[in-house]
């Protein structure tokens, strides 16, 4: 969930942690970000010991969004593992491992976007967030596209370097990170137009339809091909509903801005390293120690990361505070005394 607010000087700080379901983590507070706003005008504030019972139930349903679509990604990779044999549950973990190293590093990108996104909103600049969400789509399925090709042209090389027995399984996995990152860029649009309600429903219905679509594409014997296929289906669908909704009232003719990702270069190679550290332990023995993926390894480590996801849910709960705090007026101060 996205955190930001407007200190006593005009200058805006946003930080970020992670969404799939789970997605955005640890980019923030590496990153701050300065843009000249109006001064804020002066009306009456609650006090700061105050805080609207409307902003802890939006707190909550962040909370309770996290909570859920953690339970839901768990809850998808046992169900899988029931329908696969022990050795295509290890290639399964061992390439959802990677998909996590390709998407969640991608974090503080997404972070500008959602900094792009308030302060066009803050310049009251609609039409720039649909050029952006655009541009950058386009872009996306260009790159996707381009990652898919060479995929599927070194299918073969490529199984046989992660150990996969299948050769379409690299090509569905390359297919779900290009769709995962569009959902991505979706929610990052979301969060910065602050639409709480789709931005929490939408994890929840990503982790809910990945384990319908494991049912028709992995029961059927598709297994490792067939567990991508759902995670890509999923996200399409997300995306498509997400779309929508985050182009929802944005006038036309707005203009595209850089994002200037070199800001965050330090933030995405700091992410990188973190969960390369965190998922590598399963690609490696997948690979090089496969007999020990299929006595269980592969379900130990995946059940013993859990903890690296619960702190996600204290972002979820900050956001909405310290919005309501700078919509009264409040200096960041006054708003972390108040939470």
């Amino acid at each position: 969930m996205l955190l930001y607010r407007l200190d006593g000087r005009g200058r805006e700080k946003v930080a970020i942690g992670p969404a799939d379901s789970a997605c955005f983590s640890r980019a923030g507070p590496q990153l701050t970000h300065s843009t000249p706003t109006a001064p804020p005008t002066t009306t009456a504030t609650a006090p700061a010991s105050q805080t609207d019972p409307r902003t802890w139930r939006i707190a909550s349903w962040g909370l309770a969004s996290t909570l859920v679509t953690t339970g839901l990604s768990y809850a998808f990779q046992i169900l899988v593992a029931r329908f696969m044999s022990q050795e295509s549950y290890g290639e399964a973990v061992a390439l959802l491992s990677l998909y996590m190293v390709c998407t969640l590093p991608l974090a503080p990108v997404f972070l500008l976007v959602t900094q792009r996104v308030v302060d066009a909103r803050l310049r009251q600049r609609d039409g720039d967030i649909r050029a952006l969400l655009l541009t950058l789509a386009r872009r996306t399925c260009l790159i996707g596209v381009l990652l898919v090709s060479l995929v599927l042209v070194g299918r073969e090389a490529v199984a046989g370097w992660l150990h996969v027995t299948d050769l379409w399984a690299p090509v569905q996995f390359a297919l779900s990170v290009a769709v995962s990152a569009l959902y991505l860029l979706v929610v990052a649009v979301l969060l910065g137009r602050m639409h709480w309600a789709m931005a929490n429903t939408l994890p929840v219905a990503l982790g809910a339809t990945r384990i319908l679509f494991s049912l028709l594409f992995v029961r059927p014997g598709f297994e490792v091909a067939g567990t991508f296929a759902a995670i890509t289906a999923s996200a399409l669908l997300c995306l498509v509903i997400g779309a929508r909704s985050a182009l929802r009232g944005l006038a036309r003719g707005g203009r595209y801005h850089a994002l200037h990702v070199e800001q965050v270069g330090l933030a995405i190679t700091v992410n990188l390293a973190f969960w390369f550290l965190v998922q590598v332990d399963t690609i490696y023995v997948n690979r090089a120690l496969p007999a020990a993926a299929e006595r269980g390894y592969a379900a130990a480590s995946a059940l013993g990361k859990m903890l690296v996801y619960v702190p996600v849910a204290v972002g979820n709960v900050l956001f909405p505070l310290l919005i309501a705090a700078q919509a009264r007026g409040l200096p960041y101060q006054a708003a972390r005394m108040s939470w």
